[in-house]
């Protein structure tokens, strides 16, 4: 995986720098024209026509041709396949032209701008392209026409006024026209572009909502007196909060319900705040800058926008209205209902108020409009009686409500105030007693409780003695270099409070004296209790360090504090962190146990006892971008002993890459790749699990330098592709670091748990095994170059890859302890082989069953084969491995002849019609010379690299079969023909009918250790309220369950009650979960077992 994963990233920068043409990415200008079609069609890229195909997927797709110019724009988890690339991005736009070369060729010039690109599946630390915008063009040799396939395709031009096109389409024009610019010879030749950087992108502003209509004018009653009124102070409730009144209220927007947990909320389009403020800003250019060299500036708070402003108009629509004038004042008094409506046109600005009643008091004089107030006249509004006010973003309801606009306050008493989190999609409520609006934007409750749920006894809430509600901006998008650009900015949500009690169900839970931040960033991410019934239980809480201290969270930077509580270990602390920026990521993790008197339950079953220990664990790495070309990493872990990781962790010890220190520079230009790195381990033990039951040994490089190039092309121009060229060298100094724990301390007590996990009894020490058999760990210094000379030749319908390759390997020792008969240190090995393929099809137009869901048929058959013979001067037996893909390649001779099938049908009916494959069948036989030598029980052939294959008498057998659109089965096996008997095999079973039901069996044989394992799970919505999960491994040959969880889930209006047993026969432990979780976050709150599978707490 990490050599698929490595080749990827090499092609993807290859292209990126060199053979797709792509440059940086330009944002749009004011001045700048855009870039038209007919543009596109009459100019012609100046780069060498590449073998196809052009792909084009996404979710939503818009299709339409301007002339002879094909348009296309991309939103949502695009896939964009040029040749053998491919990129992923959020959204993107294209210009595809077909026209014919000087050779008669079809040829398509493409050029395709992408914005927030990068893999969110590539592995961490590893080598990947990522950018906030990446134009490509491109001339592609299309025996077709490109392929579009979308979610929903629409063969029509976007709207411009929908906001993504709005953000897309400027700098998508603007990179085209700088690209044809550049073709034409127009721009002068710009410096090589820097990498994108890693950083990944934030949407932009939302949309504005439509404005509500005006309401209708019942006639008035009027009443002249000399008498002034004075506007009523609010000193504390005067009704109940009831209904909303009825003559045409504003219906609030109601709680998005909660999901199934398979199903996401999906929230309502959020409108843009329509309450009144000044005029905003210019929008900021959408398009990224690729890359980031000075932080971002810090752009100042604009002033607060005031709730009414003078330029606007007060709208009524009263039951009975009567006019009082006077001398220093005049009011308007409203009963039997009333609608109330703020409007400020210059600014797209709407206040929407309803009650019972109301009085608007106004400056003296004669009223010209009385249902059409001029706003510069009003001094205030006073409502009551089931008042409500919103937006479109902020909404209250609240039994009264005073309004001064000269002072520009608002005061509501015993108030609901609620608005809409688009981060994690639900709202949320703030019940208080006095809320007080300063600003359009800004909000301050006194006695206030936080809740998503807008009953009025919700079962979670966060009370606080004071909070304070507003919106701020902040910069997702520093200025890029062109002259004119300005920062993008999103708009978020700061909370202020003080003295926060968590409630359930009424009940404090949980105090903390300050807060302030956005609440994206929960102060409480994790809190449970776990139960153990061999080592104990524990009170596990990750709190956000920003929040808790009351600070703002830097821009793409995170950090945790694990403050956990074992009851019978002691207290435990650590910190788990993370950043980012444009050129330079990393993160850190540390957890400690400073005095441990407890119990570790091991992954077998065996338990230790702790008298007062230091434990600890320290895992951190760093990656700088230095330019466009270099890449400077480090990483260290420490561990403080042996049984740390599979005591805490014990995920990390079965997935995690190698804990080691590293230092490592790594240059990647064009195909060539280049690191040098410092490693090892400071430990004497080895704590991952692949190291440790495998070779037992870790290997320190002090250094090594390797450096490959991949795919060299040596007939180029004239014939491409045809011969081809890879080389790998390196060099180094390297030893063996190995294990020195006794078997009984990695949890193996017994002979026979430990001759089956390590091959060596419970007494016994890795180390002492390996120097008995001629290992050893004084350094060595290895040099090693691998050469590949490939051909591509198409015979007809055939296609043939013959290759030859040759290596020479150097070491500074002749291991004469290691193999007596052996006093070689330079081994010269050697190996030739060939690929054959053909691809052949059939349709079955007359096939057809609505039993089975089968309408036509295509039967695709790809015969192969790979014929491979190798030879050395010295045979890996008699060398010490530090590499496995060095000192471990294959000798001998191997065949492999195989057959691809795949059946393709249509499914979905007409206007949905989609391709689905019916059957995957492939099958391999592979046979190998005694030279070869079996590596292992279970056969396996690499094809692109015979000699790492583990060689043998084989045969392969995989299949996946799609019953029907939810049902699938899966088959796979190896058979030994030398052993006559299956070396391994499986069979699963997945059904997914809908979101609220999942089932999946398992089962899965390993003839060298005779054990077949049964694995299922099932996930069922009972009912809208109540979804039940299970999932147990069986053990077929002892005919027992080896581990059972049960978990039922009960969905209120804010949270989700889960109640779990769970049982683990292979470490005797057994444990009750109750879990209470929030809408909205990804935690949980509650009591748990780390056995029943299904709510972990480690995080990296």
């Amino acid at each position: 995986m990490a050599g698929t994963a490595f080749a990827k990233t090499l092609w993807a920068l290859s292209a990126w720098c060199a053979g797709m043409g792509a440059f940086p990415a330009v944002a749009a200008q004011a001045q700048e024209q855009p870039a038209r079609a007919v543009d596109f069609g009459n100019t012609r890229f100046d780069l060498v026509a590449m073998p196809g195909p052009v792909r084009f997927r996404a979710n939503r797709v818009h299709d339409w041709r301007e002339g002879a110019t094909r348009r296309l724009t991309l939103e949502g988890d695009v896939r964009v396949t040029l040749g053998e690339r491919e990129f992923l991005a959020r959204r993107g736009a294209a210009w595809v032209r077909a026209y014919a070369d000087a050779q008669g060729r079809t040829l398509e010039q493409v050029f395709v701008y992408l914005e927030e690109v990068g893999d969110p599946t590539a592995p961490s630390g590893g080598p990947g392209l990522e950018a906030g915008a990446l134009p490509i063009r491109a001339v592609f040799v299309a025996p077709q026409a490109a392929e579009v396939k979308g979610d929903l395709v629409v063969h029509a031009a976007p709207e411009s006024r929908r906001r993504e096109e709005a953000a897309l389409m400027p700098p998508a024009e603007a990179a085209l026209a700088k690209s044809l610019r550049r073709a034409r010879g127009e721009a002068a030749e710009e410096p090589a572009p820097p990498l994108p950087k890693f950083s990944p992108k934030t949407p932009g502003p939302r949309a504005v909502a439509p404005r509500p209509k005006p309401p209708a004018r019942p006639g008035p009653r009027v009443v002249q007196t000399p008498k002034t009124v004075e506007p009523p102070a609010p000193t504390g409730p005067r009704l109940t909060p009831g209904p909303t009144p009825s003559p045409n209220p504003p219906t609030p927007p109601s709680p998005t319900p909660a999901p199934p947990p398979s199903q996401p909320v999906q929230p309502p389009s959020p409108p843009a705040p329509l309450l009144p403020s000044p005029a905003p800003p210019p929008a900021p250019d959408p398009s990224p800058a690729p890359v980031v060299e000075a932080p971002p500036p810090t752009p100042a708070q604009p002033a607060e926008p005031p709730i009414f402003g003078r330029a606007g108009s007060v709208t009524l629509a009263p039951g009975d209205v009567t006019l009082v004038s006077g001398e220093d004042e005049s009011a308007v008094l409203v009963s039997n209902g009333v609608v109330m409506q703020y409007v400020e046109p210059a600014r797209d600005r709407v206040l929407q108020l309803t009650a019972r009643r109301a009085v608007v008091f106004m400056d003296p004089g004669r009223v010209q409009d009385l249902f059409n107030l001029d706003a510069s006249r009003v001094r205030g509004i006073y409502l009551e009686g089931d008042v409500s006010a919103s937006d479109g973003v902020y909404n209250v309801r609240a039994p009264s409500i005073y309004y001064d606009l000269r002072a520009n306050r608002a005061v509501m008493l015993d108030a609901v105030f609620w608005t809409y989190d688009e981060v994690k999609q639900l709202p949320i409520y703030v019940r208080a007693k006095a809320v007080r609006q300063t600003s359009a934007n800004s909000f301050t409750a006194e006695g206030a409780r936080f809740t998503n749920s807008p009953f009025f006894d919700p079962e979670l809430a966060i009370g606080a003695s004071r909070v304070t509600v507003s919106k701020r901006e902040r910069v997702v998008d520093p200025p890029g270099e062109l002259a004119g650009e300005e920062p993008r900015t999103e708009a978020y949500t700061w909370v202020d409070a003080r003295n926060i009690t968590g409630r359930v169900m009424g009940l404090p839970v949980f105090y903390w004296p300050v807060y302030a931040g956005d609440p994206e960033q929960r102060l409480i991410k994790d809190i449970r209790v776990e139960n153990r019934s061999g080592s104990g239980g524990a009170l596990l809480t990750t709190l956000n360090l920003y929040p808790l201290l009351g600070l703002e969270r830097p821009r793409n930077v995170s950090a945790d504090i694990l403050a956990d509580l074992y009851f019978e270990r002691g207290p435990a602390l650590g910190v788990d962190a993370d950043w980012s920026s444009g050129n330079q990521r990393g993160s850190i993790f540390a957890y400690t146990l400073p005095i441990d008197r407890g119990w570790d339950v091991m992954k077998a079953g065996t338990k230790f006892n702790h008298e007062n220990d230091f434990r600890g664990v320290l895992t951190a790495e760093q990656r700088w971008r230095i330019d466009d070309r270099w890449t400077l990493m480090g990483e260290a872990a420490i561990l403080s002993d042996v049984r740390v990781i599979d005591a805490f962790f014990e995920e990390q010890g079965e997935t995690r890459r190698e804990f080691t220190n590293r230092l490592a520079a790594r240059r990647l230009d064009g195909n060539t790749y280049l690191n040098a790195e410092f490693s090892g381990r400071f430990e004497d033990f080895i704590a991952n699990e692949y190291l440790l039951e495998s070779q037992g040994y870790s290997v320190t490089r002090t250094p090594e330098v390797t450096y490959v190039r991949h795919a060299d092309d040596l007939l180029s121009p004239g014939r491409p592709g045809m011969l081809t060229w890879f080389s790998e060298y390196r060099a180094g100094r390297l030893e063996m670091n190995f294990d020195e724990a006794f078997a009984r301390e990695h949890g193996f007590t017994t002979n026979f748990l430990a001759q089956r996990a390590l091959g060596i009894n419970a007494d016994q020490r890795l180390a002492d095994t390996l120097r008995a058999g001629g290992l050893f760990e004084e350094a060595l210094y290895r040099a090693d170059t691998r050469q590949e000379l490939a051909a591509h030749i198409n015979a007809g319908p055939v296609v043939l890859n013959p290759f030859v390759v040759g290596r020479v390997t150097f070491w500074d020792n002749d291991f004469a302890a290691f193999s007596a008969g052996e006093d070689d240190n330079v081994r010269f090995w050697g190996a030739v082989g060939l690929r054959a393929s053909t691809t052949f099809q059939r349709v079955y137009n007359d096939v057809d069953s609505r039993l089975l869901d089968i309408h036509r048929i295509r039967h695709i058959v790809e015969p192969n084969f790979t014929v491979w013979a190798a030879g050395t001067s010295v045979e890996r037996e008699d060398v010490p491995i530090y590499d496995q893909d060095v000192e471990a390649v294959l000798d001998g001779a191997m065949i492999r002849v195989g057959v691809n099938q795949t059946i393709q049908t249509q499914r979905g009916g007409p206007g949905r019609w989609h391709q689905v494959n019916l059957l995957s069948l492939s099958t391999d036989f592979v046979s190998s010379n005694d030279d070869a030598g079996a590596r292992g029980p279970i056969g396996r052939f690499f094809d692109f690299r015979p000699e790492y294959s583990n060689p043998g008498d084989f045969l392969v057998v995989d299949a996946v079969a799609r019953v029907t659109d939810a049902t699938s089965v899966t088959a796979s096996g190896v058979y030994d023909l030398d052993a006559g008997e299956q070396a391994a095999s499986s069979v699963g079973l997945l059904i997914r009918q809908s979101p609220t039901f999942l089932a999946a069996l398992d089962l899965r044989y390993l003839n060298p250790q005779d054990t077949t394992y049964l694995t299922m799970a099932l996930s069922h919505e009972l009912t809208d309220k109540y979804t039940m999960s299970l999932a147990a491994n069986y053990d077929t040959d002892k005919s027992e369950f080896q581990t059972v969880g049960i978990l039922m889930q009960r969905r209120f209006s804010s949270l989700v009650l889960g109640l779990g047993v769970s049982t683990n026969e292979i470490t005797g432990e057994t444990g009750l979960s109750f879990v209470l979780r929030p809408y909205g976050v990804t935690g949980g709150v509650g009591v748990s077992n780390s056995d029943a599978g299904f709510n972990t707490r480690m995080g990296k």
